[in-house]
């Protein structure tokens, strides 16, 4: 990797904040047109009811599109398992009745999940504390000791819910699927399109959960 893409959390949302005013101060009008993201699938679907006692919801944020996939696959693996599964966006989902338990998951902007996803955590803290939940977390590399970096990110997710088991896995970097300000600061952080998604390290994960969250 990059040494130069290489810092502390604290140098990165520094340089972010800088590149931010950058563009506000220089671009008259620019800030909100700049934040307009492209239109990004989001997969969504219901699955088939084949028991009531082993249904899940997987449901999630995404700014590129990277998370949705992540989210698609768990998914699927919950399903081979004999899980019926939901598939949802976190801002279409509005009941959580029924479910057995729920996974979540959000890219990281600015050190955090993103608005939607902590809002849900937010309003939903009551009913999910009384379920088995998983949170995963899907991120490009930021500073070399990524298991800092999940620490960090996991203590802003315990601000609003504290999941029974939680992942993090390095995401994919498709600059054309960013909004202006977000691909200004990805470039002015030499970022560049590359997948960094353990597909492998994924699926072990979604093929454990049943038996973390106590499902089977």
């Amino acid at each position: 990797m990059d040494n130069n893409i290489k810092m502390d959390r604290r140098s990165f949302l520094k340089k972010a904040a800088v590149g931010v005013a950058a563009v506000s101060v220089s671009c008259v009008g620019l800030t909100y047109v700049g934040t307009i993201q492209p239109e990004i699938e989001q997969p969504r679907y219901t699955g088939e009811i084949m028991n009531t006692n082993k249904r899940i919801l997987v449901t999630y944020a995404t700014r590129a599109g990277s998370t949705a996939e992540v989210a698609d696959f768990i998914s699927k693996q919950l399903v081979q398992q004999g899980f019926s599964v939901d598939l949802q966006p976190v801002k279409q989902v509005s009941d959580l009745s029924g479910y057995q338990a729920v996974v979540m998951g959000s890219p990281i902007r600015m050190g955090k999940w993103v608005g939607e996803a902590n809002q849900f955590l937010q309003n939903n803290n009551d009913v999910l504390s009384k379920k088995p939940t998983a949170a995963f977390t899907v991120c490009m590399p930021q500073i070399e000791d990524h298991q800092q970096a999940f620490d960090g990110y996991l203590t802003q997710i315990k601000a609003y819910h504290t999941p029974n088991e939680a992942a993090f896995f390095l995401g994919k970097m498709a600059l054309e699927k960013l909004s202006f300000l977000d691909r200004f600061i990805s470039k002015t952080l030499k970022a560049k399109d590359e997948d960094l998604r353990d597909w492998e390290k994924i699926g072990a994960w979604a093929q454990a959960l049943p038996n973390k969250l106590s499902l089977n």
